[in-house]
């Protein structure tokens, strides 16, 4: 008896701390009662308390164990249902995590808590979707979590580091920006139209919005394969977006006007030169947009 109230009395919870702990609450919990006079709190942990746990840790996904939070606040987030959290977390990092969202959840609040983690749950579903009729219901549907600026964040972060489908993540962040920017329904609007997508590119660049720009870009370039219009997008977002001159970006400008037709390069020109009276400021790095587009072969 005396090995085992030592036992658990240590700072640090193991294993074998916890079942002496589940001796001293069973079999020898009257002897366990007399030595300590006030029950520590560990002693009551009762079937019920450890059923309570385990339901929680049983929901199936994150969206439902931010549910089953949700909906048993009082009894979560009492002190023994730590206390049991702590023990079951001897045996799986899990439930740390678990200890972890309750501490978050008390700090920000249950859905910032559990953020990160139901975004991982559906931001790969909408990317997986078979087409863009179900893309559009998925984001429409969960609208209230997908276009929350995490969420566009996460994308770009994974993006950057050119994880697997990564032409898909860039279409889905692009999709993800024009949605917030304007609606759900336009984003998918302009992956229908290719003609629509130029349209209301170009009505963007008097006010300068570069992230529109390079959201249309990458639709042009993915979507509608479109590659003097996804680069020409891109180096206008960048004259106007003070970025630095890429002479990579302004070579392959230059190649993609080459092999294009006579009517898209027309075109390109007229919205460059639309753009340098929007914006004289920036007729310097514009123009040596005008240059490329009117070689008449690539370098």
């Amino acid at each position: 008896m005396k090995e085992l109230v030592s036992l658990v009395s240590e700072e640090t919870l193991t294993p074998a701390v916890v079942q002496a702990r589940q001796l001293l609450r069973g079999p020898l919990r009257p002897a366990a009662e007399a030595h300590h006079g006030q029950a520590p709190l560990w002693m009551g942990i009762t079937d019920q308390v450890e059923a309570a746990a385990r339901s929680w840790l049983a929901t199936p996904t994150w969206s439902d164990s931010q549910a089953h939070l949700e909906q048993h606040q009082d009894a979560l987030h009492a002190p023994i249902m730590r206390e049991q959290l702590r023990e079951l977390a001897t045996t799986s990092r899990q439930v740390g995590l678990h200890l972890q969202i309750l501490d978050l959840a008390q700090e920000r609040g249950t859905e910032n808590a559990y953020l990160p983690l139901v975004l991982g749950e559906h931001l790969p579903q909408w990317l997986a979707t078979p087409d863009w009729e179900a893309s559009e219901q998925y984001l429409t549907t969960h609208a209230d979590l997908l276009l929350r600026p995490e969420a566009l964040t996460l994308l770009t972060e994974q993006d950057k580091q050119g994880q697997e489908g990564s032409a898909t993540i860039a279409v889905h962040t692009a999709i993800l920006t024009i949605a917030r920017a304007r609606s759900v329904q336009e984003a998918y609007r302009l992956i229908r139209d290719a003609g629509l997508a130029r349209e209301q590119a170009e009505a963007a660049l008097p006010e300068g919005d570069t992230d529109y720009l390079n959201a249309a870009a990458i639709l042009a370039g993915s979507v509608h394969g479109d590659t003097l219009t996804a680069l020409l997008y891109l180096a206008l977002s960048r004259a106007l977006g003070d970025t630095d001159d890429s002479e990579e970006l302004i070579d392959a400008l230059r190649a993609a006007a080459h092999e294009a037709d006579a009517t898209a390069r027309e075109r390109a020109i007229a919205v460059v030169t639309e753009t340098i009276t929007a914006h004289p400021a920036q007729a310097v790095r514009l123009v040596k947009l005008l240059t490329a587009l009117s070689s008449t072969a690539p370098r």
